[in-house]
């Protein structure tokens, strides 16, 4: 659809764009209503959110995020995929990169390159989705924009207005008094502030007078008279003055308005005389719905009297939005209305602790108020307190609670959940939003005729797809399969046609596959075959509207010394996460080989007179090492979202069943160790746990040598896989108290922490000398409840 027709398109009565040519169903009665739209959401729906470390980037910076995906219908930690597909576009809606990141129990981390030479200063975007969401109709993904600093647009041209003008539940009805939803916009999709608005009749009487809010809405009141015309005139904060026609209140119908109390909510529906001898003793429905759930409320109108109020109890509606549907007694759909219940929503709310100062470092410490709080999973960036870079208008509350319902684009959505906002001024912008631009996401047409069907399902990680082409390889031959990056180690048992498939398999990208064939005599042969990777990298594409609508006019705002930006960053190579405490050549390849998703550490002689046994290390290092009480075996445990789960060990290439070979094992006799905490497998609890890959040295005396391969093996690099992951690094700015480190600098980013059973979490930050710092922190625990808080801290 063009931009233009779009445009067109917002022009008509909400009572058209929801419901024209939706008649056509087959229902007969209440329970069929309820199966059908139950049959619906049958599917369960993801959401995505990303949190980005800031929006505004300055050249030669990198942009980090964390990912939160979320069942839909349960409100949970998304638990069955594991593959996210991020991708990055330009303001033109070019695709530029893919990644695809490992989400482990809803959560996942990770960063692009945004190299200067390719990315110039301007906007750009990036979007998150997964191949499960192709199940659906509806449109999904999770799509932010992002800025490089380093250009102006100091172009104006003149306004272009859209002029939104919706009666409440979609009706305008003659003799009846409605409720109009007005909203001026820009072309660019932002409201547009108005005042001096009035409602004129067809001889020039004004009928009522009203303003918007911030945001460019505003609603009115009035009783349109069958038969007279009526048009709208406003003023922008601008100056500009526009006047446009309403739409003639129809004859017959009716109409709908909904008003909250205390304890309750109440609908009214509302209808003239000339309908009212119509559908006198007749049944109509009103339907609450969200998710697949419906509950319904049956009316009719009182004799002679032309409305019917329904009380429906706050305890009765669902958690956030709600959808309220009037079917007539042919179960077609009339009106419709979101509301918004923030009475049942679940969050967990932040504060600040103590901020510590320790030499060059600052230590903070966040506190929830909850005496036990739930398995959880926070990402947390910490800016100067007057950053201009921080311009996210969206949290994981407004994404999980109000962008997957509202069709369209909510401006600035994140600002309907912040603390600071007047309670009674933001819940009434938040039905004023409703009302104005209360397009769900779920068509009835599309219910009643075209339940999805799961023609994609949840992608769990890679499949190694292989064939040996050698006529003297026996069928019963076992295939072997590694990868010291992925920490892959499968044996496989050939087909009938010599082929194998591995599935589920945590595999990094670029990273090298070593295939070979197992003999009795336990030699690795080299086979003559071919293999490949799926799914494959696929490049998605962007709605033109969109885009055209976030980029409009959307530069970036001078700042006070934006004209040094370019250079305001030394050059530096960008640090892996691999830390090499030896500068010999040999120590860096070693760390190469064990992995770039992890930290590597090479064991110097002081370690290893510093930790005698490396159980000692593996406590230094954060883990958990401890006896079974029962049975007596060693437990090594790593702490992830609040709770304890065994690693996954390698040593020397070797995956071990259990752990008690390290109660002998010596530091000193150890040549590097790779630790990677986020989680190295699929599926289960050792996943979770993270992995530990251990390279002996010459000073390790082995038992027994069970090495099960050599190097008579095929290799090859995959060409997709889990976009390898790297700790945060703070960019090199030149000076810390020049204005633009103020507005456009970084101090801090975790991409992946959690409270404590207390409800607390600490972290250290460079000490910039920053008089004030911004901490803006999302999340989310293991039974849904969500974490969203801006603090504003003090420097000691």
């Amino acid at each position: 659809m063009t931009y233009a027709s779009i445009r067109n398109l917002f022009l008509f009565p909400l009572f058209f764009i929801v419901f024209s040519g939706q008649a056509q169903n087959e229902i007969t009665n209440e329970k069929e209503l309820k199966e059908k739209y139950a049959e619906y959401f049958s599917l369960n729906r993801e959401t995505v959110y990303l949190h980005l470390n800031k929006s505004t980037f300055l050249p030669k910076e990198n942009i980090w995020f964390a990912a939160y995906i979320v069942n839909q219908q349960q409100g949970l930690p998304a638990l069955e995929t594991t593959n996210l597909n991020v991708e990055l576009f330009n303001s033109q809606g070019e695709h530029l990169k893919t990644k695809t990141l490992f989400i482990n129990g809803g959560k996942g981390t990770g960063f692009f390159e945004l190299e200067p030479g390719e990315y110039r200063p301007g906007n750009y975007f990036i979007k998150a989705s997964t191949k499960y969401m192709n199940n659906f109709k509806e449109d999904l993904s999770f799509v932010a924009n992002f800025k490089i600093a380093g250009q102006n647009e100091t172009s104006e041209s003149k306004p272009d207005y859209e002029l939104h003008i919706l009666p409440e539940g979609g009706h305008l009805l003659a003799d009846v008094q409605n409720t109009l939803g007005i909203k001026l916009i820009n072309s660019a999709g932002n409201g547009v502030k108005f005042k001096d608005a009035k409602i004129i009749s067809d001889d020039n009487q004004i009928i009522t007078t009203f303003k918007s809010n911030r945001f460019g809405m505003g609603k009115a009141s009035f009783t349109p008279e069958h038969g007279k015309s009526y048009k709208l005139h406003l003023t922008t904060s601008n100056g500009d003055v526009i006047n446009r026609n309403i739409e003639k209140a129809e004859e017959t119908g009716l109409s709908l308005t909904n008003n909250f109390l205390k304890d309750k909510l109440i609908i009214s529906l509302k209808t003239n005389e000339k309908t009212l001898s119509q559908i006198e003793k007749k049944d109509f429905l009103v339907a609450i719905h969200k998710n697949g759930e419906m509950r319904l409320y049956k009316f009719q109108f009182p004799k002679g009297k032309t409305i019917a109020p329904i009380d429906i109890s706050t305890d009765s509606l669902f958690s956030g939005v709600n959808t309220i549907t009037v079917f007539n007694e042919d179960f077609e759909p009339l009106l419709e209305r979101l509301i918004f219940n923030y009475s049942k929503i679940k969050r967990v709310n932040l504060n600040s602790g103590q901020i510590t100062k320790a030499r060059d470092s600052l230590k903070i410490q966040l506190n929830s108020k909850l005496d036990n709080i739930k398995s959880n999973t926070l990402s947390i960036s910490v800016l100067p307190g007057n950053t201009s870079a921080y311009g996210t208008q969206q949290t994981i509350l407004s994404e999980f609670l109000l962008d997957s319902y509202v069709k369209g684009e909510v401006e600035n959505s994140a600002y309907y959940f912040r603390k600071k906002t007047d309670k009674r001024r933001r819940n009434y912008d938040l039905d004023l939003l409703l009302l104005t631009q209360g397009w769900s996401k779920y068509s009835w047409n599309n219910i009643f005729n075209e339940a999805p069907k799961e023609l994609y399902t949840a992608e769990k990680g890679f499949t190694i797809n292989g064939t040996v082409n050698d006529k003297k390889v026996s069928q019963d031959q076992l295939v072997f399969l590694q990868s010291d990056n992925s920490s892959l180690f499968e044996i496989l048992q050939l087909d009938d046609s010599k082929s194998f498939k591995a599935k589920n398999l945590y595999l990094l990208d670029s990273a090298a596959v070593n295939i070979g064939l197992a003999r009795k005599n336990n030699r690795i042969k080299k086979p003559a075959m071919y293999a490949t990777v799926l799914p494959q990298k696929n490049a998605s594409e962007l709605d033109e509207v969109f885009f055209k609508k976030r980029f409009e006019n959307s530069g970036l705002k001078p700042g006070k010394s934006n004209g040094r930006i370019g250079n305001f960053i030394k050059n530096s190579e960008a640090l892996d996460t691999v830390v090499v405490k030896a500068s010999s050549k040999t120590s860096k390849e070693i760390a190469q080989k064990m992995g770039s998703m992890g930290q590597t550490e090479i064991i110097s002689e002081e370690t290893g007179q510093a930790f005698t046994f490396f159980t000692n290390y593996l406590k230094m290092r954060g883990f958990q090492v401890k006896r079974n009480v029962g049975s007596g075996e060693l437990l090594i445990l790593s702490q992830r979202m609040g709770k304890a789960y065994p690693p996954i060990i390698f040593m020397d290439g070797v995956r071990m069943q259990n752990y008690d070979f390290l109660t002998q094992l010596r530091t000193s006799e150890v040549q590097a160790v790779y630790i990677n905490k986020s989680g190295g497998g699929i599926m289960g609890p050792t996943g979770v746990g993270g992995v530990i890959k251990i390279k002996t040295g010459p000073n390790y005396k082995s038992k027994d040598s069970d090495a099960t391969y050599n190097d008579s093996t095929f290799e090859f690099i995959t060409e997709n896989g889990f976009a390898p992951d790297k700790e945060f690094y703070a960019p090199k700015y030149r000076s810390y108290s020049n204005n633009l480190f103020e507005e456009y600098g970084v101090i801090h980013w975790i991409g992946d922490t959690f409270l404590n059973q207390d409800g607390n979490t600490s972290f250290k930050i460079l000490d910039t000398q920053t008089p004030q710092i911004k901490i803006l922190v999302e999340g989310m625990t293991e039974n849904g409840a969500l974490i969203s808080e801006e603090i504003n801290l003090q420097t000691p």
